[in-house]
Order: C-alpha cells, then sequence, then structure tokens
C-alpha cells in the first residue's frame, strides 16, 4: 500500500509541473484578396475574419484558410438590395478536416433566410479542425447587375485540458475506487437470544 501511495504522489508531482498547452499561430491562406483577417490572438485561440466578393450570374466562391488548433466556429454571411430575385444564395457549405456541414435556403435558425430586402445566415458551434484543409463555398446565382455580399467568420479554439488538471482528475477516479473498495467490507454479527 505504501509502494501505492509513494508512486501515484510521484505521477502527480511531475504531471503538476509540466508546462501548460499552447496553440499555434493563425495563418490565412487568402488567394482572393478578399479573405481578411480582422482580429486574431497572438496564441490561435480566437479569430475573427471577413470574406466578401461582388458577383454577377451564376458562382461558386471558395475561400481556403488553415487553423492552429481544433474548435468550433460561428458566423454570418448578409446582402442587402432592392429586389429579392437579384441574389439567390443556393448553398453555403463549410468544409473542415474531411467533414463538410451544409447551409441551405429556409426558415430553420440555420438556414438561409430570403427576405424582399436582403438575405442573412447565421450560425453557431460549427466544429473546424486544425490544418489548412479548411474552406467556405458559397453558391449561387445573380442577376446582371453586380452585388456585393459580406460574410464574417469566428473561431475559438477549443479548451485543452493542461496537465495539472489531468493529475487531479486521475487522482480523484482513484481516491473514488479505493474509497468504494474499502467500503466493501461487511461485518457480519451474530446474537443468540
Amino acid at each position: 500500500m505504501k509502494n501505492f501511495v509513494l508512486s501515484g504522489l510521484a505521477a502527480v508531482a511531475v504531471c503538476a509541473f509540466a508546462p501548460a498547452a499552447s496553440a499555434a499561430t493563425f495563418d490565412i491562406d487568402d488567394g482572393s484578396g478578399k479573405f481578411v483577417t480582422e482580429f486574431a490572438e497572438a496564441d490561435g485561440s480566437y479569430i475573427n475574419a471577413s470574406f466578401k466578393n461582388t458577383v454577377t450570374n451564376a458562382f461558386s466562391d471558395t475561400f481556403t484558410f488553415e487553423l492552429p488548433v481544433n474548435g468550433l466556429g460561428s458566423g454570418s454571411l448578409s446582402a442587402t438590395f432592392l429586389n429579392a430575385a437579384t441574389l439567390i444564395i443556393t448553398s453555403v457549405v463549410v468544409q473542415s478536416g474531411g467533414t463538410s456541414t451544409t447551409f441551405l435556403p429556409g426558415t430553420g435558425d440555420n438556414d438561409i433566410r430570403t427576405t424582399a430586402t436582403g438575405l442573412s445566415l447565421n450560425t453557431t458551434g460549427v466544429p473546424l479542425f486544425g490544418g489548412p484543409n479548411n474552406s467556405i463555398t458559397v453558391n449561387g446565382t445573380a442577376g446582371s447587375t453586380p452585388i456585393t455580399y459580406t460574410g464574417n467568420i469566428t473561431f475559438e479554439a477549443s479548451a485543452v485540458p493542461e496537465a495539472s488538471t489531468w493529475a487531479l482528475m486521475i487522482l480523484g477516479i482513484g481516491a473514488v475506487g479505493f474509497a468504494a473498495r474499502r467500503s466493501r467490507k461487511t461485518t457480519v454479527r451474530v446474537a443468540y437470544a
């Protein structure tokens, strides 16, 4: 029992003094010149970027970017116009790490909503994965008169537990197991009348 306690204390000591985790810096791949970083934390844990394009006829615009770590994204897409038939967004596709999330026209919370004066899409909680294979594709049609749509994406890194947090969690699980084992011993008393 003494060796078990000493080895547990040694493991906690090693984990407690491990350095804190940090994320890499944010690097955006902007081939079109229309995808701009508005704000980014130095460690890449929070990023806000905007994108826009002026379109006519049928279009499919892809904006690519790289993220330092896994996290969640939220964003918006909007356009204002005089006639709803001027711009029709048929889909917005967010691709990240081999998965894709597609937003279509509709009336739900995560749908592309169109009114007589414009369109909008607002969404949160889209999983984004670290690496270079991230993109937002906007598909649609517009009339012969150029019209501009704008978008915004916000990225927030997922929380990464630090080594000391893991050590305390493992120690707590061990303590619960030890207590459960100790409580299994039962004493039977026999009394004769």
